[in-house]
């Protein structure tokens, strides 16, 4: 179950690098560096013009994130069936066993006798 985990998280963090790095060299690295006041101002117009590649790549980055948490899922749950179906003999064996002991038991019913305790007094703290 660990290795699942791990490799998942693992796969997650490579594209979480992925995605960073591709912000950073790609749409960003496309804008023009300010040389002035007024060149600084203009950087913020051309953003928009970039909005579009970037919410694209956001929304691949998120599909492609939900399918590996998607296979995480599935892996865990193809374990858990295969242990519980590996276990299932095992389990019907100590049922079967426990019921029997239980069935003999109430066969075997034996009255317990307690010591007449009805004319002791409490302890009392003074």
């Amino acid at each position: 179950m660990m290795d699942i985990l791990i490799d998942g998280s693992e796969r997650l963090l490579k594209l979480q690098a992925e995605t960073v790095s591709s912000a950073l060299s790609g749409s960003f690295g496309r804008v023009d560096a300010p040389t002035s006041a007024g060149a600084a101002l203009s950087t913020l117009w051309q953003l928009p013009a970039l909005y579009g590649a970037l919410f694209e790549e956001m929304a691949d980055n998120a599909r492609r994130s939900f399918h590996i948490v998607s296979d995480m899922q599935n892996e865990l749950v193809d374990l858990a069936c295969a242990s519980l179906a590996h276990s299932a003999p095992a389990v019907a064996e100590a049922m079967s066993t426990g019921n029997a002991l239980f069935a003999d038991r109430r066969h075997r019913s034996v009255v317990i006798n307690f010591p007449e305790r009805r004319h002791l007094r409490a302890w009392r703290v003074s």
